[in-house]
């Protein structure tokens, strides 16, 4: 999947929360299907619209969440290496589990888990197709400087 559509299931998951629906947590495992469904009749938007959610969710949690993988001195990257490294296909739940307790405050709480799974599928998906090392160096790559 591309990135556009991890910031769109990531924005149906903001939407679903805003709204009171579950419609984003029932894409689950199928979420190429869910994207081809009508954005309008689901949320009263577009998928650009929720993509930007998702997008704008992404730039701020992506350097602390990038802390959580590529920082050694936190206590959970070594966790993560060793269950990315493993190649596990259980990955992306075990990842989306440590990265909700960072999510709270951030996300609304009934979205905590739909939307720590799909950033850890984005995550695994754009970062960690091949070395866990080689994944941290790209991701930095794509933070933006702090000013």
């Amino acid at each position: 999947m591309s990135d556009e559509e991890y910031f769109q299931l990531i924005g149906a998951a903001l939407a679903d929360a805003e709204q009171g629906t579950s419609k984003a947590l029932f894409a689950l495992g199928d979420e190429e299907a869910f994207l081809t469904q009508d954005p309008q009749a689901l949320f009263g938007l577009t998928w650009e619209d929720i993509k930007e959610q998702g997008e704008a969710l992404w730039k701020k949690v992506s350097p602390k969440i990038y802390a959580i993988f590529c920082d050694p001195k936190n206590e959970e990257q070594q966790t993560l290496a060793n269950l990315i490294s493993s190649g596990s296909t259980e990955v992306a739940g075990a990842v989306a589990a440590i990265l909700s307790t960072y999510l709270l405050g951030l996300v609304p709480a009934i979205a905590v888990g739909t939307v720590a799974y799909f950033i850890a599928k984005l995550v695994l998906g754009k970062f960690f197709q091949s070395a866990f090392d080689a994944g941290c160096q790209a991701w930095k790559a794509t933070l933006e400087p702090e000013s």
